[in-house]
């Protein structure tokens, strides 16, 4: 939303164009959408949530490596506040 923001236009037609969607479609998107990016309480039980309908649907084939599956360096050396979670084990 950094970028976005700022440059709506040229913004869309860069996703736009990524993408292959059209540019009037991402322009409606821009302006409804609050893009944030973040890993939070939230985004770590939706994976929760999903690794125990897959473990009792018996289609998880081995238990989830959490450490090995979430990677906040990336994301907090940019922005540290949107990195504010604890790993369910």
């Amino acid at each position: 939303m950094d970028v976005i923001k700022p440059k709506p236009a040229l913004s869309a037609v860069i996703v736009s164009n990524f993408l292959k969607m059209y540019k009037a479609l991402v322009e409606a998107l821009f302006a409804k959408l609050d893009w944030r990016l973040a890993i939070d309480k939230d985004t770590i039980d939706a994976f929760a949530l999903a690794e125990g309908q897959l473990k009792q649907s018996n289609r998880l084939t081995k238990p989830l490596d959490w450490n090995a599956f979430i990677y906040p360096d990336l994301l907090k050396g940019a922005r540290p506040s949107a990195v504010n979670f604890t790993l369910p084990r």
